[in-house]
């Protein structure tokens, strides 16, 4: 586990991620990002690139938790499903686990994927099949995961 603090004072999210990952980010205040369960910052590389750094709590389960929703967003990526791709850090790990403000955390950081959401009053019926598409494409791979 890393311990990366600048005296008393926790090193700020985009410092964390320079260290652990190598590329240099800024936190983007604009973007408007937001889960139930998880604390989630959107990110941006000084060269453009979007990044969302997902943490998880010790309420969110262990990291062998974690690592499996991992696998499960590489495996869907391998079978053609659009799905959040998992940056490793400097040492191959996709799980990173931090101290981070005087509490262990663990995260993960994913190249942001701009998803076209769907509304039920939105959806057409030439939408239909499409979505039925997707549906059974990814029960296929998942029968198989």
């Amino acid at each position: 586990m890393n311990k990366l603090e600048q005296g008393s004072s926790p090193i700020p999210l985009e410092s964390l991620i320079s260290v652990l990952y190598g590329i240099d980010l800024v936190v983007q205040k604009d973007k408007n990002v937001s889960q139930a369960r998880n604390k989630v910052s959107a990110l941006a590389s000084r060269s453009g690139e979007l990044f969302i750094a997902k943490s998880f709590g010790a309420q969110e389960g262990s990291t062998h938790r974690i690592q499996d929703e991992v696998n499960l967003y590489d495996y869907l990526r391998s079978s053609g499903i659009r799905t959040p791709s998992v940056v490793r850090d400097t040492e191959g790990k996709s799980v990173v686990e931090v101290d981070f403000e005087g509490k262990k955390i663990r995260m993960i950081l994913m190249r942001y994927e701009d998803l076209e959401r769907l509304r039920a009053e939105s959806i057409s019926e030439s939408d239909v099949p499409k979505i039925g598409i997707a549906v059974g494409r990814m029960h296929k791979s998942l029968e198989r995961y």
